[in-house]
């Protein structure tokens, strides 16, 4: 051995102890570093896209391992080292070396210690719609209402949002060119589409309302006819300007001295549409229709004067330039019901003075139908505008009235 390795004691008759190879394993501080921590890798396994929390990484089983190996071995060798043949400790500890550092080299599988694979949350359940087995009739109609208000009563959100939403036309364009056709339908249907979303909360909330005001007697009338003087002002010219004699429903919620109109209603595709009425009072009529031209010259022309719109022109002016008034009928029937009123339409008046068109805007329907077969006869004088006579688009009042 080494001097450097032997103290030599003051006493001659004491025997210097043998070196001890293994004796650094007794101090504190290689010991410290021993039972340190060692790094080992972390293995990252694949977080799924769906997963909103990211999960822990789980430690690689390697370096678990080989510290535990380490352990092992350094209590071994403080076993061994009561003994003092060290060299025959020496080469036991050799071969236990060798499989350690095969052990700690070994890929060991960290599959076990991943968590299990999490599955993507599952959409929400669709709740399915409800059928709509309402017939095409007034107690078809009463019945759905009833069954939405109820829903409303008993919270039940997702059946009455879905017999709500069962109200909307599916197909607004091809159904106002059907029935109405021309101008009528190309300005109602832009409108439908752009309010189709709010009408079921705008339904619902006339539907509670009228709940808490008590009117609970739910009431359906159906329409076919134009005429019918329970329709009320304001359904005449809706139903009169129909190309196609489609029955429209007209809902009234009643309480003992009022009651509420909900109109109109339609049967479409076997369900309940709720559609919004034309408004008559709007750009019904459109450019002139061009006439067919014989030569080049006569096709500009009138291709010149078919995109220019009709002339607003108010009412009160408008009458200013009468010059045939037939005097309209007083219907019997409205007379011995003491009805009267005043009926508003929107007219069209030619180049010629002639009227063209005429839409009811408001008004009773035997009146209304009084007032047409009288003002169809009725003839201005031509508009001129820059030397040109022009197409008038004015309205027309006729009052009835049963005081002398």
């Amino acid at each position: 051995m080494a001097a450097g390795f032997v103290r030599r004691p003051t006493n001659p008759n004491f025997a210097p102890l043998a070196v001890n190879p293994f004796d650094m394993f007794r101090r504190p501080w290689p010991l410290a570093l021993i039972f340190v921590r060692v790094p080992f890798r972390r293995v990252r396994p694949p977080v799924p896209a769906s997963s909103a929390l990211a999960q822990p990484t789980p430690r690689s089983s390697r370096g678990v391992y080989f510290c535990a190996c380490l352990r092992s071995l350094l209590a071994w060798v403080e076993l061994r080292l009561s003994l003092r043949d060290y060299s025959l400790m020496f080469y036991r500890a050799l071969p236990f070396c060798s499989v350690l550092l095969l052990l700690s080299g070994f890929p060991f599988s960290t599959h076990a210690q991943q968590p299990p694979h999490q599955s993507p949350p599952s959409p929400p359940a669709v709740l399915p719609a409800p059928a709509l087995d309402y017939p095409d009739s007034t107690s078809g109609l009463e019945h759905l209402v009833r069954d939405i208000i109820q829903a409303q009563q008993e919270n039940e959100g997702a059946r009455a949002s879905a017999l709500l939403r069962s109200f909307i036309l599916p197909n607004p364009h091809e159904w106002y060119e059907q029935v109405f056709g021309g101008n009528v339908a190309a300005a109602t249907e832009s409108l439908y589409e752009k309010a189709s979303a709010s009408l079921p909360p705008q339904l619902a909330e006339f539907f509670l309302a009228s709940q808490t005001s008590g009117m609970k007697d739910i009431r359906a009338v159906r329409f076919e006819n134009s005429c019918d003087d329970n329709a009320g002002e304001d359904a005449f010219g809706v139903l009169h300007a129909r190309l196609q004699p489609v029955p429209f429903y007209e809902l009234r919620l009643i309480r003992s001295d009022q009651f509420a109109r909900l109109f109109p209603f339609v049967f479409v595709n076997g369900a309940f549409r709720f559609i919004l009425a034309p408004n008559m009072e709007g750009n019904v009529f459109g450019h002139a229709q061009a006439k067919p031209a014989s030569n080049v010259s006569d096709a500009t022309a009138t291709t010149r004067d078919s995109v220019e719109p009709p002339l607003r022109v108010g009412g009160v002016a408008q009458a200013a330039k009468l010059v045939k008034r037939v005097q309209p009928k007083y219907p019997e029937s409205t007379r011995r019901e003491h009805l009267q009123g005043t009926v508003k339409m929107h007219a069209l008046i030619g180049k010629d003075g002639l009227l063209r068109q005429v839409y009811v805007v408001k008004g009773y329907c035997s009146l209304a139908e009084s007032a047409l077969d009288a003002v169809r006869q009725w003839r201005y004088s031509p508009t001129i505008l820059n030397g040109k006579p022009v197409e008038v688009d004015t309205e027309i009042d006729v009052v009835f009235s049963l005081s002398p």
